[in-house]
């Protein structure tokens, strides 16, 4: 369908990835694309931003919980709305990965640790 459709050069349906490759992969694309009707918790998003990749998704299961729409990626109600924003994106990239970044940092991760386990133990009772 890609060589059909003369996407053929720009698309590479890669199959079962190990977890070891998947943050250099993350990391290579502008993007990452769940474009899927139903889903349950998607892993797939936390990983690609964590990695400072912004993301695309329907709206499906957790994804409006996962995705902050127009900040870490976009949530898109159909298919036109994903493509105009895969187009978007590709021709205008905007902050949503510097947004991405700066909130799966190390050090943005270990301060919200931290501010977990401070509350936790405040509210300890001995």
């Amino acid at each position: 369908m890609a060589a059909r459709l003369g996407v053929g050069e720009r698309v590479r349906f890669m199959g079962a990835v190990d977890q070891d490759s998947l943050r250099l992969i993350y990391n290579a694309v502008d993007a990452l694309v769940l474009a899927s009707s139903r889903e349950g918790w998607a892993n797939v998003l936390l990983e690609a931003m964590a990695c400072g990749t912004p993301v695309l998704a329907m709206p499906g299961g957790s994804v409006p919980e996962i995705v902050r729409d127009g900040i870490s990626g976009y949530v898109c109600r159909s298919v036109s709305q994903l493509a105009k924003r895969v187009h978007d994106l590709h021709f205008n990239p905007s902050d949503l990965r510097q947004y991405v970044q700066d909130s799966f940092s190390l050090d943005r991760m270990v301060a919200n640790y931290a501010s977990v386990y401070k509350d936790a133990l405040a509210k300890r009772r001995i």
